[in-house]
This record gives C-alpha cells, sequence and structure tokens, in this order.
C-alpha cells in the first residue's frame, strides 16, 4: 500500500508540530487520519480543505480525524466552520482548551459529544 492509496494514515507521535497545506493533497483514498500524540497547536482548516462536503471531488471523504494529545488550545471561526462543513469524526480529547462558553466552545463540545456517541456505537 504506498501513501497515495492508503485508507488509514497513522502519525501518530511523530512529534509532527505543523502541517503543509498541501500535506494530503494527492491521498484520494484517505479516510483515516490519526494526527495524536504529536505538537500541533493549531487547527489550520486549510490543510484539510480537501475532505470538506463542499469539496469538488466527492471521492476525497475523510472520515475520522484523531487530533488528540497534541497541544491545541483553540479553534479560530475558520476551523468551526471547516468542522460544520465536513462528515469527518474528530477525537479533540486531551488537549489544553482553553475554549470557554462561547460558540466556538459550544460547536467544539458538540463535536466531542458526537465524537464519544459514535465511539460507543
Amino acid at each position: 500500500m504506498t501513501a497515495r492509496t492508503c485508507g488509514f494514515c497513522p502519525f501518530s507521535a511523530n512529534n509532527i508540530s505543523d502541517i503543509s497545506t498541501a500535506a494530503f493533497y494527492g491521498l484520494a483514498h484517505l479516510e483515516h487520519l490519526d494526527l495524536s500524540n504529536n505538537n500541533i497547536v493549531d487547527f489550520n482548516p486549510l490543510v484539510f480543505e480537501i475532505f470538506s462536503i463542499s469539496s469538488f471531488d466527492p471521492t476525497l471523504e475523510l472520515l475520522s480525524m484523531n487530533v488528540s494529545s497534541n497541544r491545541l488550545d483553540s479553534l479560530d471561526d475558520a476551523s468551526v466552520m471547516w468542522l460544520n462543513d465536513t462528515a469527518t469524526v474528530t477525537d479533540p480529547a486531551g488537549n489544553p482548551w482553553k475554549c470557554k462558553f462561547t460558540a466556538l466552545g459550544e460547536a467544539w463540545r458538540e463535536m466531542r459529544h458526537l465524537h464519544q456517541v459514535l465511539r460507543q456505537v
């Protein structure tokens, strides 16, 4: 299996701190992305833009993404919009979140709840 056709890409525990906006272009069959246990501090929605529902290529369907145990502490408006525009189940656990009772925090709490519910199914 090559990186271009992998359905599951395990990038866990690789000391990743930054992801290029073109990092996942060409991975047409990527369905599960594990970025857990790294040092990612920013969730840049442009990196994952090719997997949004509005993407021009319907074959690009990221089903799950694990970003647990990184250094994420907040989400910007663009990230929240991406999360609302994708069917991807995201695991946000184990990050030092600083989200208060804002729309941003509420959106992330909803994503966490959805992930927990789907994990039980």
